[in-house]
């Protein structure tokens, strides 16, 4: 327990944990990203940091034997930053009716569901690719993370609700994301935040575009009630609520806002990485490519291909490793309580981050290395000691796991067959660590023909 001088102090965390004497800023002197913080607290102050901004204080995790107990207890509750675009969804609510949405939606995310959808993978990144070159002519470069946002927007949209949103969506949903990173980073890491009126003017508007978007979605099967046994049908059907109530219209806009947001972003972060990785990487792509020619033969990938495409599943596994689409997890401490020998105060802010956890050197050998094979015999060891969370752990383990990976490895496995990709400028993609880990200004490359292995490139 902390000491009573420590108690009563109302300047200090309530813990005898190490950590800034200062009130945090970003930027400041631990760095001037949220990543280059992160990295700075833990180098000079281990596995457990206590620290202020002017938000609050806030307790920095990065042993597994501490993260397990984050995520799997029931005292840590999520923050309310999330609800401000998900409402109550599954990704942002810890009330009883996260519960039984979690067991209504279950069954659209099994391994059979998600086997059924691998041929609308492949059809969806196969007709993206025919675009491309269109788009390259005169020299231009292609913006592949852009790319890999509509493809991924595609599949998730013809998956889990047989509609489509237009293109504009990503827009919006990026000015959303920016904004709400913008706002955590503040709380999490003294960022400095002016709310203009104008900001919050163009986020209220944004956000009606999104529900004007969802709310078409749902009318338009509501107009046809007879259609494909999705996610979608799922919810409209349901009747969870007293006397066998359906789903009110807020908890069917909530849900299908998640799933709409879920099922894209970390699948088009993660292909968007894993391109980076393998052409920043030429054995490893060669691997992948001599993998994909090996177990396809040039025909498109099937769900039994997927225990064949081991290589590639593992490029994805460490690509999740290295650049974790969720890169940091926040919690609020509902009462007194205490981890890792600290005294954790009511209300106090508590973060664990998925990118300083698949770096630490316990359990990662050069752990700053792309090293697909580390993950030889699949990512279960990582995984059971929880040094491997890219998709959490314990309660809220992401219900669409097996969606996201199966995505990823036929889309990395669609695209080797047809091309290959140079970067168009050798310096390194910057990191932007916003709700997720995006590549800074997009991924531009350059299109290399796959078929002709005499060609340049990766």
């Amino acid at each position: 327990m902390a000491s009573e001088s420590q108690q009563s102090s109302s300047q200090g965390p309530t813990s005898t944990a190490s950590g800034p004497e200062a009130v945090l800023r970003l930027p400041g002197e631990y760095g001037s990203t949220p990543i280059e913080v992160l990295r700075e607290l833990r180098r000079r102050h281990g596995d457990v940091v206590a620290y202020r901004t002017l938000f609050g204080e806030v307790h920095l995790f990065s042993h597994p034997r501490e993260v397990r107990e984050v995520l799997a207890s029931h005292n840590f509750i999520r923050t309310p930053l999330v609800k401000t675009v998900l409402g109550d969804g599954l990704l942002a609510s810890d009330s009883p009716h996260w519960k039984r949405q979690r067991r209504l939606l279950a069954p659209s995310f099994r391994d059979a569901r998600v086997e059924e959808l691998v041929s609308l993978f492949g059809e969806v990144f196969r007709a993206r690719m025919e675009a491309w070159p269109a788009l390259v002519e005169g020299g231009a470069a292609l913006n592949l993370a852009r790319q890999m946002e509509l493809a991924a927007l595609e599949n998730g949209t013809r998956a889990l609700f047989s509609a489509s949103v237009e293109e504009r969506f990503l827009d919006d949903f990026a000015l959303v994301l920016r904004q709400m990173g913008e706002i955590g980073c503040g709380a999490a890491f003294g960022a400095s935040l002016v709310r203009t009126p104008e900001a919050n003017r163009e986020f209220k508007e944004t956000m009606g575009r999104i529900e004007e978007d969802v709310e078409r979605i749902i009318a338009d099967r509501r107009a046809d009630p007879g259609g494909a046994p999705d996610m979608l049908k799922v919810l409209l059907d349901a009747r969870p609520g007293p006397g066998g109530a359906p789903l009110t219209e807020r908890q069917l806009r909530d849900e299908v806002v998640t799933m709409l947001v879920a099922s894209h972003e970390t699948t088009a972060v993660t292909l968007t990485w894993a391109s980076y990785l393998l052409a920043t990487h030429p054995t490893a792509a060669a691997e992948l490519r001599a993998e994909v020619r090996g177990v396809l033969g040039g025909r498109a990938v099937a769900a039994a291909d997927l225990e064949g495409l081991v290589y590639t599943r593992m490029v994805v596994d460490e690509t999740l490793r290295l650049y974790p689409p969720v890169w940091n997890i926040a919690r609020e401490v509902v009462n007194d309580d205490e981890l890792g020998g600290v005294a954790l105060g009511a209300g106090a802010g508590v973060l664990i981050s998925p990118f300083l956890v698949h770096r630490h050197e316990e359990f990662w050998e050069d752990p700053e290395r792309f090293e697909p094979r580390r993950f030889e015999g699949g990512e279960g060891r990582f995984q059971g000691a929880l040094a491997y969370i890219p998709f959490a752990s314990g309660r809220h383990l992401c219900l669409g796991r097996r969606f996201a990976l199966t995505e990823a490895v036929v889309g990395l496995a669609t695209m080797a067959q047809r091309f290959r990709f140079r970067l168009r400028e050798e310096r390194a993609v910057e990191i932007d660590p916003l709700l997720t880990l995006r590549a800074r200004g997009g991924l531009w490359v350059d299109l290399i023909d796959a078929r002709d292995e005499g060609g340049a490139g990766t």
